[in-house]
């Protein structure tokens, strides 16, 4: 009888003993988070490049602009007139770049003539034009009906790349003028075109160079 209340004492014990165990453990104080180390505050961003000032035409550049902003018309104007010549279908599609460029190099001139009183982006206006010229010129040269307005179109950009070079301050010159080569005769039996107005030469290149600048 005693080693059985003995028995029973010792296994009451042990159970008490195994219940309060996971009390303990949740009265247990968690354990400190490690320290970290504060976060590095972020570099600043650097300041935004400050703007690229816009050229200033003036004196002979000025003057040297204004020059080759009518040879452009010119030229452009004898691409519109000999492509309007051409009579086969293939060639029509190109009109309407010939006509857009050839307006906005007639905006040009009239804007550069009002240069002085209404300032605004050559250099912006130059390259664009440089660019749809490149672009419409390639195309061009794969049509041979259109080959009576190659060069035309090739003097143009050349124009273009001048004005380029005399807005990063070079000195160029103007392109002399030229007569532009009449369309081909259409074939026997073909619609000929309602006759227009003959293209006019370019003009005389007038100043022929510009001087170099002198340093403020």
């Amino acid at each position: 009888m005693k080693t059985t209340l003995a028995t029973c004492a010792a296994a009451l014990a042990a159970a008490v003993l195994f219940s309060s165990a996971p009390l303990r453990a949740q009265q247990a104080p968690a354990s400190p988070a490690p320290d970290t180390p504060p976060a590095e505050a972020a570099p600043p961003p650097p300041p935004a490049p400050a703007p690229t000032p816009m050229p200033v035409l003036q004196g002979p550049n000025y003057e040297t602009m204004r020059a080759l902003a009518a040879a452009l018309q010119t030229e452009t104007q004898h691409a519109v007139q000999g492509t309007q010549a051409a009579t086969t279908r293939p060639t029509r599609r190109f009109m309407p770049g010939v006509r857009m460029l050839a307006r906005r190099s007639e905006w040009f001139r009239k804007s550069i003539d009002e240069y002085q009183a209404k300032p605004f982006d050559v250099a912006g206006t130059v390259s664009m034009m440089h660019g749809r010229a490149t672009m419409l010129g390639r195309r061009l040269r794969n049509n041979p009906a259109l080959a009576h307005v190659w060069e035309d179109w090739d003097i143009a950009i050349d124009v273009l790349d001048r004005m380029q070079k005399l807005l990063a301050g070079e000195k160029v010159t103007v392109p002399p003028p030229h007569t532009p080569r009449p369309a081909p005769t259409p074939a026997a039996g073909a619609a000929s075109p309602a006759p227009g107005p003959a293209p006019a030469a370019s003009p005389s290149p007038v100043p022929s160079a510009t001087p170099p600048t002198t340093p403020r």
